[in-house]
């Protein structure tokens, strides 16, 4: 289930979109049906704040060209150099796709470059270097850990690289932590739900009865509010979040479905 919330600081939140998807499939083949169903709806937002696990490469790029900013936390660099913190990695590398040709730290060019695809379907790019070359290189050890093959490092198309690059760096600033703090306003809508109708439990069979589950068990957040302030429930000033109490849990699980109904007179 992939939930869209609106988290504009000046108007109620909302719920925007509900999309039920099959269990085995991955939250980045989530992103573009959801644009798409926002869009629709003239919903799309200037900002999309979305989990770590939605955003890939190619949405980075597509979303660009959208001309919508993905707010999200990208997968950081695995390599062996970035964790342990020396040597030369693909970021050190300057990659040059318009002619086909990466340069080394030590000003050495690739041999052969290889357009391809990943085992995901992905477009990818194998980059080898010298075998020659890398073999006299006085800083092999900071490059490989081979001892007799070639320099070969995997990069991605230049637009994904550069916007892949972009988003590993901008990930780290005060402004991107400040602005991905919203998020949590639907990570506590995740919750209710959870615990008010038990989503994490189909009721029927068949993925279209599972989705009227979800777009009807799910509070509207601005609904919820209201409900939870005339109970024993009360707002915490200066946190900006309605806590669950042991009161409200121990309301009948049909609340929930309450809310949906409503939701779906909205």
């Amino acid at each position: 289930m992939h939930v869209t919330e609106s988290c504009d600081e000046d108007a109620p939140h909302v719920l925007t979109h509900v999309l039920t998807s099959m269990a085995p499939g991955p939250d980045d083949a989530a992103i573009e049906p959801i644009h798409q169903a926002l869009a629709d709806n003239e919903l799309l937002p200037a900002e999309h704040l979305v989990d770590a696990s939605y955003p890939d490469a190619g949405s980075l790029v597509t979303i660009q060209v959208q001309d919508m900013d993905l707010v999200e936390p990208v997968l950081t660099n695995q390599h062996w150099q970035q964790r342990a913190q020396e040597g030369f990695d693909i970021a050190n590398i300057h990659v040059d796709g318009e002619a086909n040709v990466a340069t080394c730290p030590q000003g050495q060019t690739s041999r052969t470059w290889s357009a391809t695809h990943d085992t995901r379907g992905n477009a990818i790019i194998n980059i080898r270097f010298d075998r020659p070359a890398c073999a006299a290189c006085a800083n092999r050890s900071q490059g490989m850990q081979s001892e007799t093959g070639p320099r070969e490092v995997t990069a991605r198309p230049k637009a994904q690289h550069q916007a892949l690059h972009a988003a590993r760096k901008r990930q780290h600033t005060s402004e991107f932590k400040a602005a991905y703090a919203a998020r949590a306003g639907i990570e506590g809508t995740l919750s209710e739900g959870v615990r008010i109708s038990d989503l994490r439990r189909s009721r029927y069979w068949g993925q279209a009865k599972t989705h009227l589950q979800h777009t009807s068990s799910l509070p509207q957040p601005s609904i919820f509010a209201a409900l939870v302030r005339g109970s024993a429930i009360h707002h915490v000033r200066g946190r900006g979040h309605l806590p669950l109490s042991s009161s409200w849990l121990r309301l009948p699980k049909q609340a929930g479905l309450i809310l949906g109904r409503l939701h779906l007179l909205e």
